[in-house]
């Protein structure tokens, strides 16, 4: 039997009581009369405004604890403690509920923390997996590279760009023949191979971006898609002379993504805008090294310096941020918002520090990388060194990778209005952390199939066109998953978009994130009213993901069959089933479910048996 999930109650004895009462048929409850041991079992934690300041240093001990699986509070309070608009809380808090408290809410706030909880659990489980296999290819010092089946590259892994400087735009620009082999004609026999399905092996001699020439072992096969149709080709270059050289980058890569991870993590810690601007230049050291650094935002054609690092000179930071930028009269600000990319300046020319005061004259290189979020560029970051040629291309790439890390940041600080409350503020980050977690864990997946192809293509080619197959799947599903994800934010799409399109999305993220084979099956025309396209694609949703976390279920089928005037919508599984007698009346999402279909007056039916899979069927019939 598992164990039911623990709830702590702290504070008054009268709060105490009410909570208790609702909470205890549920949950185990405890309630200590001192603040209990961080390392006591505890799934969450109820307490009203008096426990919260009582409480106050075990909580943030307890959340640092428990890091990264989620340690959820959920604070009882009422209206005349509410926090004044605008304050922080010396610690975080994940749900709120205003006294009186009503018992159906207490249960919904009590359940959805206690999900929350054990999903971090669960991605902090697959993250440990994923990182025992990466160990495994983490000492692959090859580069890589993909080409389609004209010979244009589309991927290039970090190795390569470290080997001969280029990236795919640059490689692309006069063509990989011209640009990276001394003998242009040794790339043609190449792609004639792959073209008679063979695969071409061979030393060959490249060239490197700055003109030098690498003795490169080579190999090259083509890429099947799951119809064996040729779609490109995956191409293994070893440098003969030089092996250690990529070991000893990817140490180094580990060691910005580890930065880059923990940044991200600290700049989305806060909601904030000073602390988000505090935090940015405090974690931008351990991505890019360099002496000072500057954020600049963007108000209407003009940009303001609105925090500098690294100047002793008190009026120099002053002097700067009392400035305004005319975007269209600044070389760099311009070229950054119209080409949406880094800038580096190897050697600063004298001239460009006449206007700057005079500790900004020692500067001899920049980098500068644009605030950019969906298609819009919001700010600037600029770093400076005292050292010519100091930035690299490499630089500025790990810098933009930052900047985009930032401009969620501020996005959210600059969203985050000092008149909203708590409620929408848990919601709006309970969205981006499904958004993130769902797709960056999928995407990562992806990542490490595709970085371990080329060994797996050489020791076992049917496998490797398995883990192709694999790939595929696990980009669709995270499409799909980030869609319906969107969508979510956005109802009206719901009712805009197709419902078998809808239907398709679900069943595509259900594949992309588990082994569960999935089958959408559909009949008729799927035009529906909003209200009841919306009710049934959460209905259908919901359905889904107690599959995917009750069932033990291999297979899914999903069947809708839509005439003019009625539509029936099943869910079937095969499953380990379950007594619906026993179970729907304690269960929220069959609860929620009911009261959907309720609502666009359709019936919802559930069939299941123990050992025998469980049947969603929903029937609705058009009275207008």
């Amino acid at each position: 039997m598992p164990m039911k999930p623990i709830v702590m109650l702290y504070g008054e004895q009268q709060t105490g009581d009410q909570l208790q009462d609702v909470l205890a048929s549920h949950y185990e409850i405890i309630r200590p009369e001192t603040p209990p041991l961080l390392d006591e079992r505890v799934d969450v934690c109820v307490v009203d405004f008096a426990g919260r300041e009582q409480l106050a240093s075990w909580l943030r001990d307890k959340k640092a604890a428990e890091t990264p699986i989620a340690f959820p509070v959920l604070l009882v309070t009422v209206h005349d403690n509410l926090p004044a608009p605008g304050r922080v809380p010396s610690y975080h808090v994940d749900g709120l509920l205003i006294q009186p408290i009503e018992a159906a809410e207490l249960l919904v706030q009590t359940q959805t923390l206690l999900h929350l909880r054990e999903l971090t659990r669960q991605l902090k489980a697959r993250q440990d997996r994923l990182i025992s296999v990466s160990k495994a290819i983490e000492s692959t010092s090859d580069a890589i590279s993909i080409a389609d089946t004209a010979g244009k590259a589309i991927y290039i892994n970090q190795a390569f760009i470290d080997l001969y400087g280029y990236h795919v735009n640059e490689l692309n620009v006069r063509g990989i023949p011209e640009s990276l082999f001394v003998n242009p004609a040794v790339a043609t026999d190449i792609l004639t191979a792959i073209q008679q399905n063979q695969t071409w092996k061979g030393e060959v001699m490249l060239k490197t971006k700055r003109g030098g020439h690498v003795p490169t072992l080579l190999r090259a096969d083509s890429i099947e898609d799951g119809g064996n149709q040729r779609i490109g080709l995956i191409s293994v270059h070893t440098d003969i002379t030089e092996r250690k050289q990529s070991e000893a980058f990817l140490r180094e890569q580990r060691i910005f993504e580890k930065a880059l991870r923990n940044s991200s993590a600290a700049l989305t810690g806060t909601l904030e805008l000073n602390e988000v601007l505090d935090r940015i230049l405090s974690n931008i050291g351990h991505v890019v090294a360099h002496d000072m650094a500057q954020i600049m935002l963007i108000e209407g054609d003009k940009a303001q310096i609105v925090r500098a690092h690294g100047f002793d000179d008190v009026h120099a930071q002053e002097w700067l941020q009392s400035r305004r930028y005319t975007i269209s009269k600044n070389t760099e600000l311009r070229s950054m918002i119209n080409n949406g990319y880094s800038v580096i300046k190897p050697e600063v020319d004298p001239a460009w520090n006449d206007p700057y005061p005079f500790e900004l004259r020692s500067v001899r290189s920049y980098v500068g990388a644009p605030i950019r979020l969906k298609g819009g560029t919001r700010g600037f970051l600029h770093l400076f060194s005292q050292q010519p040629e100091f930035f690299t291309d490499v630089h500025a790439d790990r810098l933009q990778a930052f900047a985009e890390h930032a401009a969620v940041a501020i996005q959210n600080a600059q969203l985050h209005g000092k008149a909203q409350q708590l409620a929408t503020l848990q919601e709006r980050q309970r969205l981006a952390h499904e958004l993130h977690d769902a797709v960056s864990q999928t995407l990562y997946s992806a990542s490490v199939i595709a970085e371990a192809l080329p060994q797996l293509w050489e020791r076992d080619p049917e496998k490797a066109k398995r883990r192709l197959s694999q790939l595929r799947q696990l980009t669709r599903g995270a499409l799909a998953e980030m869609r319906t994800l969107l969508l979510e934010l956005r109802p009206s799409a719901l009712a805009e978009a197709e419902f078998d399109e809808l239907l398709n999305q679900l069943i595509t993220a259900l594949q992309g994130r588990t082994q569960i084979e999935a089958v959408l099956k559909t009949e008729g025309n799927h035009s529906l009213p909003e209200d009841v396209q919306t009710a049934l694609f959460y209905i259908t949703q919901e359905t889904l993901n107690n599959v995917v976390k009750h069932a033990q279920a291999t297979r899914v089928t999903v069947s809708l069959h839509h005439e003019p005037d009625t539509l029936s919508l099943s869910v079937i599984d095969d499953g380990c089933g379950f007594d619906p007698g026993a179970i729907e009346a304690t269960s929220m999402g069959l609860r929620i479910m009911h009261e959907r279909a309720l609502s666009i007056g359709a019936n919802l039916s559930i069939i299941s048996q123990q050992g025998q899979g469980t049947q969603i069927l929903v029937s609705w019939r058009n009275t207008s």
